[in-house]
């Protein structure tokens, strides 16, 4: 059993100084996403601009938020980072690890956690997969929406994340760790901080912030570094290539699905996961959705090895064959 890892687009920190990716050299305050190995220096703070947070999406608690200032590298690298290009990136990465002679003896099976999942699913309509074997993982953008009009919020559709990073800081980490055993719980804390602590372009398509993608399509279509042959398709093709990167395609009518998360998941509630596999229903196949009693939503190490040996149960059980 193999596991590919494809990472999310600004969240490795190429300046760690033994190429770990790990983001403690950084000051949790000071933390933008990093688009390329070549960039020869970390942002300046005047690159970028922090300010209140506010009624967001997300209820998790995040405190501050960070923009881009136009007319900086910051600025365009953000703006390029549209929902297609992450999922570009995605195919690339997985292609290249990935060749064709290996997939056709292989079993593929897609699990993104948390917002990872969300771009688990238009992925699957470039490299189709074998199954979703998910954890504790994002449906469609639309799927998600829907979930949430499930508990009367109505809201998200105005979220104005396009171009957000959200800083997650203290109050991210209580969110999630409520029930943490305290003797362990700055320990981990600490291993948090090696973590990028941030959510860059990914949270308009998860939560279908469809006002923040239609700004973010229009910010994409007024640059300077559009190529001109993308600018002639015109601002409306641009804009429905990015929104259907948040439907689900017709690739899934033959993926079997596994949906699994815990009873207490603070951020895809039961009820949510269940609204969010009805509206997905004309366009998919077989979906199991599993409830692990007492899980939350985090993979650490004592849950995963609750997770784990589920997972082995349903490739065993044959759901994927």
């Amino acid at each position: 059993m193999t596991f590919i890892g494809l990472n999310r687009i600004g969240r490795w920190n190429f300046f760690a100084p033994d190429r770990s990716g790990n983001w403690e050299t950084i000051p949790l305050d000071e933390r933008m996403p990093i688009f390329t190995q070549h960039q020869e220096d970390y942002w300046s703070t005047d690159d970028w601009q922090s300010e209140a947070a506010g009624k967001t999406s997300s209820s998790t608690g995040s405190k501050l938020i960070r923009y881009a200032k136009p007319g900086t590298e910051l600025y365009d690298y953000t703006v390029a980072a549209t929902p297609v290009a992450v999922v570009d990136g995605f195919e690339a990465g997985l292609r290249h690890v990935l060749s064709d002679d290996e997939r056709k003896d292989s079993v593929l099976l897609y699990w993104g956690f948390s917002t990872g999942g969300a771009f688990m699913w238009p992925l699957a309509e470039r490299v189709q997969p074998d199954g979703f074997l998910n954890w504790g993982s994002s449906p469609t953008g639309i799927g998600y929406f829907y979930g949430a009009v499930s508990g009367d919020r109505w809201d998200w559709l105005y979220g104005q994340s396009a171009l957000r990073v959200r800083g997650r800081g203290i109050e991210d980490f209580e969110f999630y760790n409520k029930n943490a055993d305290p003797a362990n719980k700055e320990a981990r804390w600490q291993r948090n901080l090696q973590e990028p602590r941030f959510k860059g372009v990914e949270d308009s398509l998860m939560f279908f912030n469809v006002a923040a993608l239609a700004e973010h399509a229009m910010r994409l279509y007024q640059s300077d570094f559009l190529p001109e042959e993308k600018r002639k398709q015109g601002y409306v093709s641009i804009f429905q290539e990015i929104v259907d990167v948040a439907m689900p395609g017709e690739a899934l009518k033959d993926v079997p699905i596994w949906d699994m998360n815990g009873s207490l998941d603070e951020v895809y509630p039961p009820e949510w996961m269940v609204a969010a596999r009805d509206i997905q229903a004309p366009y998919t196949g077989k979906h199991m959705i599993t409830r692990i009693e007492g899980l939350n939503h985090s993979i650490v190490d004592r849950q995963v090895r609750v997770i784990g040996p589920v997972w082995l149960k349903a490739i065993e059980s044959g759901y994927f064959d």
